[in-house]
């Protein structure tokens, strides 16, 4: 602890806010569903991100968060490439104004990752979806 204080206190501010852009580790984060980013560049927020989560594990499973229902499945990923199948979900009916359909159909549809900053963006055909690290 004395060490980490000591390189926040010694580093400069440049350094500092080098180390806060960085990505999060892209296994074993809790990713919570910001944004969609549309083809002609125009974002529509989500109003409740932490109803709307995902976690890749390290085995090749994740688990999703999406509003009401939970679930999980699998993954398949490489250096850029990042593909969800088999994601078993429970079936309740959640309230109006969910957006847990649109949000399990834009990940059936992704097929590349990267990061900017310490957001993950998720690529799913023509839109992109960000995600931001859940605060524990």
């Amino acid at each position: 602890m004395r060490l980490l204080v000591f390189a926040l206190a010694c580093c400069p501010p440049a350094a500092q806010d080098a180390v806060a852009l960085m990505p999060m580790p892209l296994f074993e984060t809790v990713w919570s569903w910001h944004s969609t980013i549309a083809a002609d560049r125009s974002r529509t927020p989500v109003a409740s991100p932490e109803r709307y989560t995902v976690q890749l594990m390290r085995d090749g499973t994740v688990r999703v968060r999406a509003d009401c229902n939970r679930g999980s499945g699998a993954y398949r990923s490489s250096d850029v490439d990042l593909r969800f199948e088999r994601i078993a979900m429970t079936k309740r009916g959640c309230p109006a104004g969910s957006r847990d359909r649109e949000f399990l159909g834009a990940l059936g549809r992704v097929e590349s990752y990267r990061f900017e900053g310490i957001d993950l963006l998720a690529v799913a055909g023509e839109t992109t979806l960000r995600f931001r690290p859940l605060a524990p």
